[in-house]
């Protein structure tokens, strides 16, 4: 939704822009992380470009932790490290 308040933003400026200390990524949630575009409305506004997400992930945050929760499945919670 950010890049509807700022047109041509990318993934890290929304980020930096909330500076989350936290980022959580559970089975619903990367569902919608992709880099295959689709016309629907309802996931053309929710799709996380996996590019852009990986790469921040591994030059700005640290992998807490990581294990299978059951009912939300895989549950990855990283610490965004902000300089």
């Amino acid at each position: 939704y950010y890049q509807r308040y700022a047109p041509g933003s990318t993934l890290a400026d929304a980020l930096a822009e909330f500076r989350p200390d936290v980022f959580i990524i559970d089975r619903h949630l990367n569902s919608f992380i992709t880099d295959e575009n689709d016309d629907s409305p309802y996931s053309q506004f929710l799709r996380l470009p996996r590019a852009e997400l990986e790469s921040f992930l591994t030059q700005h945050a640290a992998l807490l932790t990581e294990f299978d929760s059951g009912y939300y499945g895989e549950v990855r919670v990283y610490r965004i490290l902000w300089k």
